[in-house]
């Protein structure tokens, strides 16, 4: 787990933790568009689930959404995605 990651883990699933100080700092710096993705494929549910929270705050925030440059992280996210859009988070949600 990377260093970005670290801020998204611990304490309890009800909060958002540290996601809107990382958010801030990916927004900043683009270039941990990358290691932020890499929570996707945590296998801590509450890693994954701060990830989509990021990456949600992100979208919202700038105004042009996830940059467009960065083509290796739409294709990432379409590989993640279900067939009605929605982000697979591996969770079997029945």
């Amino acid at each position: 787990m990377n260093a970005l990651l670290r801020k998204l883990s611990g304490g309890d699933l009800r909060s958002d933790g540290r996601a809107n100080e990382v958010a801030e700092e990916v927004i900043r710096n683009p270039e941990l568009l990358e290691q932020l993705l890499e929570g996707l494929d945590e296998p801590d549910d509450l890693v994954r689930a701060r990830t989509v929270h990021v990456m949600e705050r992100i979208s919202r925030t700038n105004q042009g959404g996830i940059p467009r440059n960065h083509a290796a992280t739409h294709q990432s996210i379409r590989e993640r995605q279900d067939p009605d859009g929605q982000m697979a988070l591996g969770h079997d949600i029945r």
